[in-house]
């Protein structure tokens, strides 16, 4: 008897918690799709925003015009995106949509995934 009531809070023990990547549970889909390089074409410029596994990354308006950022998935479709001050620009807070499946990302799904 027992054996039965510990043999679950093993499994319990063992499945909670940071996986072995030390990566923090989070939410379905995790916004492992996010990451890498997400752009768009505007008036003939190129827009692009990269993400990378360590919730860092950077969006880059114009090519004098970068600006870094960190990012966190706030549910399965929505990303949390601070931009970080640099330069005379402070800090600033945006949550944008995603889709995984379609591969898009931003107002209006305007940003594709490279």
């Amino acid at each position: 008897m027992r054996a039965l009531m510990f043999l679950p809070a093993l499994v319990l023990a063992l499945g909670c918690g940071k996986d072995r990547t030390g990566n923090q549970p989070g939410p379905p889909g995790g916004g492992d799709c996010l990451v890498g390089t997400w752009s768009m074409i505007e008036q003939g410029v190129t827009r692009s925003f990269t993400f990378k596994p360590d919730r860092t990354g950077q969006e880059i308006y114009a090519p004098s015009d970068v600006r870094p950022l960190t990012w966190a998935i706030k549910d399965a479709r929505t990303v949390h995106i601070v931009y970080l001050p640099h330069g005379d620009t402070m800090q600033s807070e945006f949550d944008l949509g995603y889709d995984c499946a379609a591969r898009t990302f931003g107002p209006a799904g305007l940003y594709k995934k490279q």
